[in-house]
């Protein structure tokens, strides 16, 4: 099926990465899906960084109503990661984060492991809103 490639000269098989690679491209962009897998990855990496973050405030505070809180973005944190594996992870992943966004807006963590949490979501937002634009 493949015996073709092995007569094929460096330069050729170069050239045929970047048309199967622009090809790759061209149906992303056809689709409207523009999440790359090189950046499924940092979001992937982003949000592992987030989600230590209300893990270890869980832990840590000593303002039992958090608890449940930080417990909630944990699972929220869940749905972002199933997300990024599925068909259209952006505009799912979108929903996520502004369903989040209401959230942090309106529940008001307390003490530093709090705002820890906000910021670390924060920041993992703004990259998902960068990667849409």
């Amino acid at each position: 099926m493949d015996d073709d490639l092995t007569a094929l000269t460096r330069d050729e098989l170069v050239a045929e990465v970047r048309r199967l690679r622009a090809g790759i491209r061209q149906r992303h962009d056809r689709s409207g899906q523009d999440l790359y897998w090189q950046q499924r990855a940092a979001l992937e990496a982003s949000l592992a960084t987030y989600v230590h973050v209300p893990a270890d405030s869980a832990n840590q505070t000593h303002h039992a109503p958090d608890r449940a809180v930080f417990q909630s973005h944990l699972a929220q944190a869940a749905r972002m990661f199933a997300a990024l594996r599925g068909d259209r992870p952006i505009e799912a992943l979108m929903a996520i984060v502004a369903e989040e966004r209401r959230s942090y807006g309106w529940g008001y963590l307390s003490d530093e492991s709090g705002r820890r949490a906000e910021q670390a979501f924060h920041e993992f937002a703004l990259l998902v809103e960068k990667r849409t634009i």
